[in-house]
Parts: C-alpha cells; sequence; structure tokens
C-alpha cells in the first residue's frame, strides 16, 4: 500500500430488498482521493463488541442488537457482504439499535475508548445521516437524567453525512476539500471516534474532522442508525466495533517488551491490509524513527475459523505484509522479523465475535 491511496473501483451492488425481497442493482462506486499517510487514529487495545454480521440470516433481525423503539431494521446483502439494513428509522426521537452487552443498562464505556463501523451512501449527494448516540438510548436514559451536565438522552449524539459530521447543536465540519455541492457516486466511507482523556476525536476515511476538547457529558453507550422515514433512501452499515483502552504503541511496547494491536486490519482470509490500518502503521513508523536504536518481531496471529494448516500461512504472509509495509515507508529491513503463530496462542475463547475479533491480531516484540 502506498502513501497515497487512490481508489476508484466498479461495483456490483447486489441483493437490495426490495418490499423484503432480494433484488439486484448495479451501482458505481467512487472516493475522493485518499492520502492515509497522516491517518491518527488509533483502536483501542481490547474489543468489547464485534459485529461484521456474520452467520446472519437475510431478512431477519440482527443478532447482536435490540430495537430502541418501532423502526423496521434487518439484516440484508449487500455487495456481497451481509449488512444491517435501515428500512425505516428516526433517530431524531431516539431510534435506531443498541448492542446486546452484558449489564447494557450501566456505564459500560471506560474512560478511553473507541467505536468504528462503515456506511453507505446511495446517490450523488449526501444522505443518508448516520447517528451515533454515545448512550444506549433504550436502556440508559436514566444516567442521563442524572448526570450533571443536563444534556438529555436524545442530544448525546453524532451525526454523519457524506461529506461532514456535527455534535448537536455544533456546526458541521466538512472532508477536506468537500462541500455541499460536491457530488460522488455511492461509495462506503469508515466512520471512526475515539474517546480518551476526555478529548473526542471523529474520523471519516483518513481525515479527522472533529476535535472536541470537552464534551460536555460522559458517554455511557452507543446507540446507531441511519435516518430514514421517507422510506425513499436506504441506510446500510457494517462492520460495527466497540474498544476500550488506547494507551499509546510505544508506553505498552517499554513496560511489557511486547504490544499486540487489533488495528491492523486485513481483508478476511487474505493478507491485503486495510486502509483503515494505517494510523497503527503510522505511530509505527513513528516510534521506528524517533528510536533508531529500536528491533521489533512481527507475530502474526489468526482465529480459529478454517483449517489449522491455512492459518498458520495466514498468519505468515499477514505477518510479512506488515513488515514489507514498514520497509517501503523507509525502516531497515534488518531492524524488523517477522514470525507466525496462526491459531495457536489465541488471548480469547473462539466462540463469539468479540473473541475471535481480538484474537485475528498482530504483535510487536522487543528484541
Amino acid at each position: 500500500m502506498n502513501h497515497s491511496l487512490r481508489k476508484a473501483s466498479l461495483l456490483g451492488l447486489t441483493a437490495l430488498l426490495l418490499f423484503g425481497q432480494p433484488s439486484a442493482v448495479s451501482a458505481v462506486e467512487s472516493r475522493p482521493t485518499i492520502i492515509w499517510n497522516k491517518y491518527d487514529f488509533i483502536p483501542g487495545d481490547k474489543i468489547i463488541f464485534e459485529d461484521n454480521q456474520e452467520n446472519e440470516t437475510n431478512g431477519q433481525f440482527p443478532s447482536k442488537w435490540e430495537l430502541t423503539d418501532k423502526d423496521n431494521i434487518e439484516t440484508a446483502r449487500l455487495n456481497g457482504d451481509n449488512v444491517l439494513y435501515f428500512i425505516n428509522c428516526n433517530m431524531n426521537s431516539g431510534g435506531g439499535i443498541v448492542p446486546l452487552i452484558k449489564n447494557r443498562a450501566q456505564d459500560y464505556l471506560p474512560d478511553d475508548f473507541t467505536v468504528e463501523f462503515d456506511a453507505w451512501f446511495s446517490d450523488k449527494y449526501h444522505s443518508p445521516l448516520y447517528y451515533l448516540y454515545l448512550i444506549d438510548i433504550k436502556n440508559q436514559r436514566s444516567l442521563a437524567k442524572g448526570a450533571p451536565s443536563g444534556l438529555s438522552a436524545t442530544s448525546r449524539y453524532l451525526r454523519f453525512n457524506r461529506i461532514k459530521a456535527n455534535q448537536y447543536g455544533g456546526v458541521g465540519n466538512a472532508y477536506p476539500g468537500m462541500n455541499q455541492q460536491s457530488k460522488l457516486q455511492p461509495m462506503w466511507r469508515h466512520f471512526a471516534v475515539s474517546f480518551r482523556q476526555g478529548i473526542l476525536k471523529a474520523y471519516m476515511d483518513d481525515a479527522r474532522v472533529l476535535t472536541i476538547p470537552n464534551l460536555g457529558y460522559n458517554p455511557t453507550g452507543i446507540t446507531i442508525g441511519s435516518h430514514n422515514t421517507g422510506q425513499t433512501i436506504k441506510g446500510y452499515i457494517k462492520n460495527v466495533r466497540i474498544a476500550t483502552g488506547g494507551v499509546q504503541l510505544y508506553s505498552r511496547l517499554l513496560s511489557a517488551g511486547r504490544v499486540a494491536t487489533t488495528g491492523i486490519k486485513f481483508d478476511t482470509g487474505k493478507a491485503t491490509l486495510k486502509p483503515e490500518s494505517n494510523g497503527v502503521i503510522n505511530e509505527l513508523v513513528t516510534m521506528l524513527n524517533t528510536y533508531p536504536s529500536l528491533r521489533l518481531r512481527i507475530e502474526g496471529h489468526t482465529d480459529s475459523d478454517g483449517e489449522t494448516a491455512a492459518n498458520q500461512i495466514l498468519s505468515e504472509k499477514r505477518a510479512a505484509t506488515v513488515k514489507d509495509i514498514l520497509t517501503k515507508r523507509g525502516v531497515t529491513a534488518a531492524r524488523l522479523t517477522t514470525a507466525a503463530y496462526g491459531e495457536s496462542k489465541p488471548v480469547a475463547v473462539n466462540t463469539s465475535s468479540e473473541g475471535k475479533a481480538n484474537n485475528r491480531r498482530v504483535e510487536f516484540v522487543k528484541i
């Protein structure tokens, strides 16, 4: 992967639901010019909720969520992937879905956390609107009532469209180089939010679009959805992830001698880096440039899905990919070695999405 990623590909948009039944539609996906070499989003250390819609059934309600109200939401197939399909959803009044997390009526977000998801935009303008409430609208309203900020539960949100993001009561900040007149073909956007030491940052693809030094309330959970009450423009999201923690990589490496990250992501079953991995890659390059005597062993790990032998080979290829991208970014190859363990060293059970996601990791060991 290069310093700049110019992505313009022809996609087939398949299996949209029409009146509850699958239908096929083709569309062109295009992106603005994306440059990931300054991307500074670092995912949390441990994944506490992950939904990539694995093993979901088309047309059924997604099994890892519950409705906040009476909206119409299903699992659908979009471009070959399972997605969360918001058929009719009123996010202005606190609609959407909330994750099925244990003790979800309590504050389950720590002081430092991250949230990520991918959202689809189906027309050449900027609809639909996607909302991320930083509270569980269904189960945590009492937490908002008792909070000193006085901000209601239905006001505790970030809102995204294709080109900008804003918080409740705030002016929207646009993606660099784009405005309301910008016209694009159908496309996915990767949204990411970090909350660390009271500071909230929000990202669209490779760009940070919001920095809020004082959010004004304590995030306690999430509610997510696509605002669509007219049923003309549908919303779709996928790859929802909540993670805790976020200590800088070098601090963890210095204290423990090794650091594991799930923030280096690959295409399923492949050793191809996803572009949002560049937040971690960029920090590694900076760290290695800052400490020229530092040498690392790069270890690849997988979950237990698939054959054991294939997972071993996959982990070897993934470790080699990380070494390759670091050397292309200027790190001397002699400072890096690789090792691979496939599925043999799990850090969590492989019976849940979260466990498997934590096992799909890359570790860096100081040598």
